[in-house]
């Protein structure tokens, strides 16, 4: 247990002490700057916004180590690169419609690239066991 104590607590500095924070939130404040983007032009369109609510989060040094360890990957911070959901932007539409015409948007900005996607609309997430 001191091992993981200390692995996550050398995540933490990690986060903490490089450009990492300011990475994410720029890559945050990219996207979020494009989805409103998406809205506004759907607005001036349709006269409604399709967005209702946005959120982001960044993963904490704890959720990091889970999902290295989770993974298979020793937790040091030459692995949090590996990882592809460090960052996470949440948008509630107020439709199925809008959420699948702002996904189809959002798959058209020219320098974002999706790696994998899931709906978990047509098929939701499984919940896992504690």
């Amino acid at each position: 247990m001191n091992k993981q104590i200390e692995d996550i607590a050398k995540i933490e500095r990690y986060i903490q002490k490089s450009d990492f924070v300011n990475d994410c939130m720029n890559k945050i404040e990219h996207l979020e700057a494009e989805i409103i983007k998406i809205n506004d032009r759907e607005k001036k369109h349709t006269g409604k916004e399709i967005i209702c609510v946005m959120s982001h989060r960044i993963k904490t040094a704890q959720s990091i180590y889970n999902k290295l360890i989770k993974k298979g990957y020793i937790p040091v911070k030459k692995n949090i690169i590996k990882l592809k959901d460090i960052i996470g932007i949440r948008v509630v539409c107020s439709s199925l419609e809008d959420v699948y015409r702002l996904s189809d948007e959002i798959k058209n900005i020219e320098d974002i690239i999706i790696l994998k996607e899931k709906d978990y609309i047509k098929k939701p997430k499984k919940k896992e066991k504690i």
